[in-house]
């Protein structure tokens, strides 16, 4: 039997990868540790797959793909969705946001993060991705 402090919350988990707040640009980003921690986290959330867990009512993630990939765009707004967020999606950007009219990204992304919790880019330009993320 496991004595109270052993037993690991879904927030200690999340705590101990000590991510949050920064941006995820590669898998590089992150330290073995964390990643081994993302799949203990993983594992702990995996019985709730296909349902719901309030664990980010009221949290709001932005979509903006510059480059078409339903898949990806699909897994993260259902995973935000369960988790008990909510998502708005721009799927089309270079027609209907800020990049219509040649803003920069990272302008655009100042302004995005005001209104969201979490912002999945997916853009061609990988350095123009990074710049805007800082």
């Amino acid at each position: 039997m496991q004595t109270a402090s052993k037993i690991k919350t879904i927030s200690s988990l999340i705590n101990s990868i000590g991510y949050q707040g920064k941006s995820l640009l590669s898998i590089n980003d992150l330290s073995n540790d964390q990643i081994y921690g993302l799949f203990e986290l993983a594992a702990t959330l995996e019985p709730w797959n296909r349902s719901v867990i309030d664990l980010l009512p009221g949290n709001v993630m932005v979509t903006l793909f510059f480059q078409p990939s339903t898949r990806t765009r699909m897994s993260f707004e259902t995973a935000m969705h369960r988790l008990g967020g909510s998502v708005i999606t721009e799927a089309s950007p270079m027609t209907t946001s800020s990049s219509a009219k040649e803003e920069s990204l990272q302008d655009a992304m100042k302004v995005i993060s005001k209104y969201a919790n979490v912002i999945v880019l997916r853009h061609p330009n990988d350095e123009e991705a990074r710049d805007a993320c800082n």
